[in-house]
């Protein structure tokens, strides 16, 4: 009686595959974020966690949030922030790992790079539904590379909206459902080319750019487009239509 889906970029292809369907039965709702639960930290509470992870209180924190590996590309977030380093030598930057699946593998796979040096900027930590706004509350920009296939289109990152909840900026690549449209809407992030030496380059020259267009502002922005209210609301709307339409 309804799809519901979680991206714009999904709509052609559903309408293509299915040929009758009506797109008045296609309800769009992006994955949300509860902005109840993903709260800004106090100033005092950053300066204790990053104590407590032994990050120096000025250096900034590039965060990558969730799973590795599959259509996460880890090797290129790896390459990114050491084009970062070397490109930033006067600052001071460390990258904050927020995953329960990190194992020796992956540390091997920086030393084969040839980059064992940026190991003591790795900062790596498991954590629990209740941890996750803490670690990524003394984050200053997350980034999320994905692979660039068929089914991105229909793609709606939980962790964008966390990041837009806790006033983070994003980086990620282009071609992840309809995070392109989102981030030029909210000025909430960029869109790099991992692969454009140029634009890696100018990414690094101009982080404190982007770093800066997070804060109370992006959160406030973005709140009624990605808090969980948003998505309870629609639901109800899609039960109560179809109970309607069935008097």
């Amino acid at each position: 009686d309804k799809i519901v889906v979680l991206t714009n970029r999904a709509i052609p292809q559903i309408i293509n595959i299915s040929q009758k369907l009506d797109r008045e039965k296609i309800i769009i709702i992006p994955c949300c974020a509860d902005y109840n639960h993903f709260k800004p930290l106090s100033l005092i509470r950053k300066r204790t966690l990053k104590t407590s992870l032994n990050i120096p209180i000025k250096s900034k924190v590039i965060c990558y949030l969730g799973s590795l590996g599959t259509v996460y590309l880890f090797t290129e977030q790896i390459k990114l922030f050491h084009e970062l380093l070397k490109n930033n030598k006067k600052d001071d930057y460390v990258f904050l790992l927020i995953t329960k699946n990190w194992n020796e593998d992956y540390k091997k796979k920086i030393i084969n790079l040839g980059f064992k040096s940026i190991l003591k900027k790795l900062i790596i930590v498991s954590a629990s539904r209740n941890q996750v706004p803490l670690y990524l509350g003394i984050s200053d920009l997350l980034i999320t590379f994905r692979m660039n296939s068929y089914s991105q289109m229909a793609a709606s990152p939980t962790k964008i909206a966390e990041a837009f909840a806790m006033g983070v900026s994003i980086i990620t690549n282009k071609g992840i459902g309809d995070v392109d449209e989102i981030l030029n809407k909210f000025k909430g992030g960029i869109i790099l080319d991992y692969s454009n030496k140029i634009q890696v380059y100018k990414f690094c020259k101009n982080i404190k750019k982007i770093i800066a267009l997070g804060g109370k502002k992006l959160r406030n922005k973005t709140k009624e487009s990605f808090d969980l209210g948003r998505a309870d609301k629609a639901y109800t709307n899609l039960y109560y239509s179809l109970i309607n339409e069935k008097k």
